[in-house]
C-alpha cells in the first residue's frame, strides 16, 4: 500500500494531556480515487495516477476522457511513485484508497504545503534585518538594506546576498508531525505543530514511522472501538400475558381508590352519629328539669 496522502488545511486548535498542551493543526483527508496506472514497460518508471478532491469546474472533454476510469474530472490530480514492495501489487482502475487503510493513529508524518505568499518584501520583514541609525542624515533611509557589496575588488554582488525581493509561496516541508488524533468516519486528523499555507490550502502527507500517541484529556479517540460486550436478549411474553396483566393492574388501581374513598365516608357518618348522640342526651337531660319545676 502506498504511504502518501493529500489533505486541506482547516485551522488551528489545542488539546491537553495530564502533562502540558499541545498546539494542534486541524487536516481534512482525501480518499483516493486511481485514475492511471503507469507501468515500467510502457513508461519506463512504476507509478499510479490519483485524482480527489470532488469534481472539476468546467473540465473540457478532453480530461472528462482521460479520467473517464473514476467517471469525472477531480479538481487535483497527483502521480504516487510505487516502491519495489508495492510493484508487486494489483491495484485496479477506479479503486478508491480510503484514508482509514493507509493511516493510523500516532503515526509520524512529513507534511509538505506552500507557505503564505507576502508580495515583495523588504530586508527587515524578508530577512529581519534591524534598522539604520535615524540620525546623521540618515533619517529617510532607516528601513533601507545598506551596503551590500565590496569595492572594486572583487566589484560585483556576491551570489545569494539576503535582498528585497518576494516573499513567500514556496514550498516548506514540516518534519516529524505526529497524528494524535483521527476521527474515521469524517477523515479529519489533529497533528503536533504549525503547518505551512494558509486554511484550505493543499497538503501533502508522506507516513514516516509509528509511535504510541499520548492520551488526550477530554477527547474521545474514534479509532480505539470498545469491546463488544454480549447481551442478553430480553425475553418476549406472549401478548395474551401482558393483556391480563394490564387489566389486573388496571383493577388494582381501581381497588384502591375505592379503599381511599370508604375511609373518608366511614368517618363522616361517624361524626353524625356522634353529634346526634350528643343531642339527643341533652334533649333527655332538660326534660325531667322542666317536670320537677311544674310540681
Amino acid at each position: 500500500m502506498i504511504k502518501q496522502l493529500y489533505g486541506t488545511k482547516q485551522g488551528m486548535t489545542q488539546a491537553f494531556t495530564d502533562e502540558a498542551r499541545i498546539t494542534m493543526t486541524k487536516i481534512q483527508l482525501f480518499d483516493l480515487s486511481v485514475s492511471k496506472i503507469i507501468t515500467n514497460e510502457k513508461d519506463g518508471y512504476s507509478a499510479i495516477q490519483l485524482g480527489f478532491g470532488g469534481k472539476k469546474r468546467n473540465s473540457s472533454k478532453a480530461l472528462k476522457n482521460q479520467f473517464k476510469s473514476i467517471k469525472h474530472a477531480p479538481k487535483y490530480s497527483r502521480e504516487v511513485l510505487l516502491d519495489q514492495e508495492n510493484e508487486d501489487e494489483e491495484i485496479k482502475l477506479g479503486t478508491t484508497i480510503l484514508a482509514k487503510d493507509i493511516l493510523k493513529l500516532g503515526d509520524i508524518l512529513n507534511i509538505q504545503g506552500t507557505t503564505k505568499g507576502k508580495g515583495f518584501a523588504g530586508a527587515i520583514k524578508r530577512w529581519g534585518f534591524s534598522r539604520q541609525p535615524k540620525t546623521h542624515g540618515q533619517s529617510d533611509r532607516v528601513r533601507a538594506t545598506g551596503s551590500i557589496g565590496q569595492g572594486t575588488d572583487p566589484g560585483r554582488v556576491h551570489k545569494g546576498k539576503k535582498m528585497p525581493g518576494r516573499m513567500g509561496s514556496k514550498t516548506y516541508t514540516v518534519k516529524q508531525a505526529q497524528v494524535i488524533y483521527f476521527n474515521e468516519k469524517t477523515n479529519e486528523i489533529w497533528v503536533t505543530g504549525h503547518i505551512p499555507g494558509n486554511n484550505n490550502g493543499l497538503l501533502r502527507l508522506i507516513i514516516k514511522s509509528h509511535k504510541t500517541p499520548p492520551k488526550l484529556v477530554g477527547v474521545e479517540q474514534e479509532t480505539e472501538k470498545p469491546e463488544n460486550k454480549e447481551v442478553k436478549p430480553k425475553e418476549e411474553k406472549p401478548e395474551i400475558e401482558d393483556s391480563i396483566n394490564e387489566e389486573k393492574t388496571v383493577n388494582e388501581k381501581q381497588d384502591e381508590k375505592t379503599d381511599k374513598k370508604e375511609p373518608a365516608k366511614a368517618s363522616k357518618e361517624t361524626k353524625k352519629d356522634e353529634t346526634k348522640e350528643k343531642q339527643a342526651t341533652k334533649i333527655t337531660e332538660k326534660k325531667p328539669q322542666e317536670k320537677e319545676g311544674k310540681q
